[in-house]
């Protein structure tokens, strides 16, 4: 056996060892522009899955809109501009509607009221008065029909 000089032996070490460390570091460097043996994987953010969500509930809200038809549209303005709604049955339709929906608020607030904190809550007082409105045929006024006109035209998106 043949024992070589413990000099030579070291730096053969070093040499072998400086080999591996740059092939080492050479894999890491491919690893990190995406040439991996490993399999790839993709992390999605979480900023990134809450707007995912987000889309799709904002995708099923559109789903849910109403179906908005420029022809109907162009309808409702021109029985707005033909004074449609002063007639008296039409007038009478509309009180009614408004007297028992959510939209009694719109009365509230014309009278200077205070509309209820809950959207659905019912009260009297207030039917009572809109209702005496429709009788004395204050919803027959050409100012009072004009804030309804425009208040529905911007409900529904007419202009």
């Amino acid at each position: 056996m043949q024992i070589q000089d413990g000099a030579s032996n070291t730096i053969q070490q070093r040499i072998q060892r400086a080999q591996i460390e740059t092939r080492y570091q050479n894999s890491k460097q491919l690893d990190s522009i995406g040439n991996s043996h490993q399999g790839e994987q993709v992390e999605i953010s979480s900023t990134a899955r809450d707007l995912g969500r987000l889309m799709g509930s904002l995708r099923e809200e559109a789903a849910r809109l109403p179906d908005v038809r420029p022809e109907k549209i162009a309808e409702a303005q021109a029985r707005i501009s033909s004074d449609w709604y002063s007639r008296p049955e039409v007038l009478d339709a509309l009180g009614d509607s408004l007297s028992s929906s959510p939209m009694a608020r719109v009365a509230a607030r014309e009278v200077g009221q205070q509309a209820p904190a809950d959207p659905t809550g019912y009260r009297p007082e207030l039917m009572q008065e809109v209702s005496d409105k429709l009788r004395s045929g204050f919803y027959s006024d050409s100012e009072v029909m004009g804030f309804v006109a425009d208040r529905l035209s911007d409900i529904y998106g007419i202009q």
